[in-house]
């Protein structure tokens, strides 16, 4: 009877310990979906002046990632369910780490717009899947507490986004951003 509870207690305690892991991962991710969203504000005059564009032109360029994220965000939640939310948000990391990896690559405004719309494409992914993980894993408070955190987590992505750029690259290093976003979302 005793060992019985013990296995039943460590089991319990596992749970609670995956549970713990992948909430840390899913804050990060969407923390990085977000941050992805802001995070080149401040660098509209030298990507303007670097891929020859009107800083208007640039402005539509990384917008592609915010409609693209808002679209496959609004979807995302029925392929989660065919395709399965840990693979979604599988997938959703890989891909948003690959895209960000052609962001070293750019040098025109097309690519500017392409990788810049497949990272969001890669977000809407990983923000519809986590949603889903949270959803149909965790239930009371638990879940409760946790939808606060990926909302915060989220908030925090686009706020801190034009503070994090600068510090993370300098105007004529702005490709660093893109390999700062591809190693912290693997």
């Amino acid at each position: 009877h005793l060992l019985k509870k013990a296995a039943k207690a460590t089991k319990k305690a596992e749970k609670k310990e995956n549970r713990r892991l992948s909430l840390i991962v899913i804050t990060l991710a969407v923390f990085l979906a977000w941050l992805g969203s802001t995070v080149f504000v401040m660098f509209h005059a030298v990507l303007a002046s670097e891929l020859g564009a009107s800083h208007s032109r640039v402005k539509i360029a990384l917008a592609s990632y915010s409609v693209a994220l808002i679209m496959i965000a609004v979807a995302g939640g029925r392929v989660a369910d065919i395709v399965g939310r840990k693979r979604m948000f599988i997938i959703g990391g890989v891909a948003f780490s690959a895209a960000a990896l052609l962001g070293l690559t750019v040098s025109s405004m097309e690519s500017l717009i392409a990788v810049r719309a497949f990272m969001g494409f890669s977000a809407g992914l990983i923000l519809a899947a986590t949603g889903g993980v949270l959803v149909t894993t965790m239930h009371g408070t638990t879940r409760h507490d946790a939808w606060l955190l990926w909302r915060g987590a989220g908030m925090a992505g686009m706020v801190l986004g034009p503070t994090v750029g600068p510090l993370i690259a300098s105007a004529p290093n702005w490709r660093r951003l893109f390999l700062a976003d591809a190693v912290l979302m693997l």
